[in-house]
């Protein structure tokens, strides 16, 4: 006995089984016998195969069903419930590709099937697919796969010719608001689409972008804001007008822009700065940057830390030459105990430390003892001595010096105090700058308020010239003496002499009349 045909094919409805049982749809046919008689009351066996794309296209899912006829020769069967020869039910991909039913049957209940013709599907397996929209009301999780369907091979080289690849492709989008999901891509967009920058060559791939008129072009990237630009493979920016094109780099804020490799910026208008490009590192890149600039043609950064470790503090468009690089004063604040620097010697020990010695004092501690110190009057303490360069061979231009001692002779020395009540009060001795200047000018130093300064050292030399000036006078003197000593001397002896004959002559006779 041969099958004529199936008169009637009816897809009554999609059903849903219970929990994690596969989706299903009824399909409900009449079997009928060579003669036209209705097979009433046997058991047939069915196999359904279900194409891809075409009639004759690729076998998806095929399976096998032995089902009773009732006395009308109806049957009924669960597609998606038989026995399963091939593939899966479940990811059968209903949205993306036509599908097409085949049927066969074997009127004796076994396998010898008959094909009694193909035709394509049409809502009720779709409805199905429909189904999984109400997930995003329940509340349960929504996981969309992306794959390649059978007929489309993307090594193949010559993919981009295959008329099925179209289905694949973003169309164009235009500009406004939009909520784009790329499966090709794996790439996200949600808000506003300004200029083409949503357009499918500017997505990158597994990128996301969220705001208005922004750009996710690097790989894996994401921008969030508004006419923002993640350019960089793995590349974040959030903000407005900021700019990202260094790999695994991020820019946050107004205007900032973080051009290196993993490098960060965030604030206002930072200043970049590095030699180096998006992908390859260089130790002058800017790797952390504040901006707080004020525009795109008045760019600076409050603080700037180099890959190299040199880091800037208020350099503006400048970058930092050494590890600790400030533009302006620093401040170091009391703790209630002290403040200051501690340096390390080469071994790493902290055998230094300037700073606050006491409230009113700050100096150098060097080996376990204050070295040197001034306190708040301007006194300076020295625990040694001062040692200054001397060496003949850092100098030039010799010349002796002349009239020391007349010059000396010249000064005034006196008894003083300061006008300045924040200096020692006590009673001060020393010279007046303005004398020193018109016999030693190159003593004196002016600053820029015209306050004289004196080098109280280089009037040494001067007074060794004026010793050196008055031995010699003290010599001419004693020399000069020794001669009036030696002629003393003689004139003492020829007296002496005189005297000695003197003495020796007869004492004169006198004699006396009476008168």
């Amino acid at each position: 006995m041969k099958v004529l045909s199936i008169c009637t094919i009816l897809t009554i409805q999609a059903m849903l089984a219970l929990a994690q049982a596969p989706k299903q749809f009824s399909f409900q046919g009449v079997a009928r016998k060579a003669d036209g008689k209705v097979a009433s009351n046997a058991m047939v066996g069915i196999r359904l195969t279900i194409h891809s794309e075409a009639i004759s296209g690729t076998t998806v899912y095929q399976e096998t069903h032995s089902t009773q006829t009732n006395p009308s020769g109806i049957f009924n069967i669960q597609i998606g419930g038989g026995n399963v020869v091939s593939g899966t039910f479940a990811a059968i991909p209903w949205k993306t590709f036509s599908h097409f039913l085949q049927l066969e049957m074997d009127p004796l209940g076994g396998s010898s099937y008959t094909d009694l013709g193909t035709t394509q599907m049409l809502s009720v397996p779709y409805a199905i697919q429909a189904k999984e929209s109400t997930k995003w009301n329940d509340g349960y999780p929504v996981v969309q796969k992306f794959e390649f369907g059978p007929d489309f091979d993307p090594n193949d080289p010559n993919a981009g010719n295959d008329p099925d690849a179209s289905k694949y492709l973003l169309p164009a989008i235009g500009d406004g608001n939009r909520l784009i999901w790329y499966p090709l891509k794996g790439a996200f967009r949600a808000g506003g689409s300004e200029n083409g920058k949503w357009e499918e060559s500017k997505l990158g791939a597994h990128s996301a972008a969220f705001g208005s008129d922004n750009s996710a072009l690097g790989l894996a990237s994401m921008a969030c804001g508004v006419g923002s630009s993640a350019l960089g493979d793995f590349s974040a920016v959030f903000g407005h007008n900021a700019l990202a094109t260094g790999y695994a780099a991020v820019s946050t804020g107004i205007g900032t822009q973080s051009n290196y490799k993993g490098s960060f910026v965030t604030g206002l208008y930072n200043a970049p700065h590095g030699s180096g490009e998006s992908a390859t590192a260089a130790p002058d890149d800017a790797i952390f940057q504040v901006g707080n600039g004020t525009g795109e043609n008045d760019r600076s950064s409050a603080i700037s830390v180099l890959r190299n470790g040199n880091a800037g503090i208020r350099l503006g468009i400048g970058f930092p030459e050494y590890p600790l690089d400030v533009g302006g004063r620093v401040r170091i604040r009391h703790n209630g105990s002290t403040s200051g620097i501690h340096f390390n010697n080469s071994q790493n020990v902290v055998d230094g430390f300037m700073g606050m010695k006491t409230d009113t004092q700050i100096g150098l501690w060097i080996n376990n003892a204050w070295r040197f110190w001034i306190d708040a009057a301007g006194d300076g303490y020295l625990h040694g001595n001062v040692i200054q360069s001397s060496d003949r061979r850092l100098k030039r231009d010799f010349a002796p010096l002349a009239s020391s001692l007349e010059k000396f002779t010249h000064l005034q020395g006196y008894h003083y105090y300061w006008k300045d009540k924040d200096r020692d009060q006590s009673l001060q001795t020393g010279l007046i700058a303005q004398d020193v200047e018109t016999l030693f000018p190159e003593l004196v130093k002016t600053d820029e308020k015209g306050f004289k300064s004196l080098n109280y050292t280089g009037l040494i030399p001067h007074l060794i010239e004026s010793v050196k000036e008055l031995a010699k006078q003290n010599a001419k003197l004693e020399a000069e003496n020794a001669a009036f000593r030696a002629d003393n001397r003689a004139i003492n002896q020829k007296l002496a002499a005189i005297a000695a004959r003197l003495d020796q002559l007869p004492s004169p006779r006198v004699e006396t009349t009476a008168k």
